[in-house]
């Protein structure tokens, strides 16, 4: 009875599930080309890195992938403008304004860095997404899914039933509502 459903957004429900003997099953099924990880309970995230360069170097093996030449793994990220000092950031926001303009007030993801992750590639509102951390906030993109669009759109000099969610075709809107 005292707990604060205001602050609730979204709720979530999972399994867990675990494997008799408490141990991880990794690696390939018999399904060709499908690769499981699973059976994880605590020590699952602490593992996650070593589990995923494991697992990535034997799907790669399957499927006969190597590494492209011209792959660069460590590329300097978005300026995350919530993460700077206040005179770094008033000297960002001098040199570009758009920094100085949040979009998602969850994250504080500024227009500058949706823009900035734009024209390094971003083609999505996902991708947008997993660039910035803009939409997945407290709101859960509820309220800067439409400004992201329109930045995408603007950006990208086409229409906003053009953008997609993720994948190819996987649109987000498909025309105005009102004229």
């Amino acid at each position: 009875p005292n707990l604060d459903l205001s602050r609730r957004i979204k709720t979530f429900a999972g399994l867990r599930p675990e494997t008799p003997d408490g141990d991880f099953v990794l690696g390939p099924t018999v399904v060709r080309g499908f690769y499981q990880a699973a059976g994880m309970r605590s020590p699952g995230l602490t593992a996650a890195p070593s589990i995923a360069a494991w697992l990535t170097s034997k799907i790669a093996l399957h499927f006969g992938l190597s590494k492209r030449s011209d792959f660069v793994a460590n590329r300097e990220g978005i300026s995350r403008t919530s993460e700077l000092t206040d005179d770094a950031s008033d000297t960002l926001i001098a040199a570009d304004p758009s920094y100085g303009r949040v979009v998602c007030y969850c994250n504080q993801v500024t227009e500058g860095e949706i823009v900035e992750a734009i024209r390094r590639g971003a083609r999505s509102l996902d991708a947008v997404k997993f660039r910035t951390r803009a939409g997945f906030g407290r709101c859960q993109g509820g309220s800067c899914t439409a400004k992201i669009l329109q930045l995408l759109a603007r950006e990208l000099q086409t229409p906003r039933e053009n953008i997609p969610l993720g994948e190819p075709e996987s649109w987000v809107v498909s025309g105005e509502v009102r004229q």
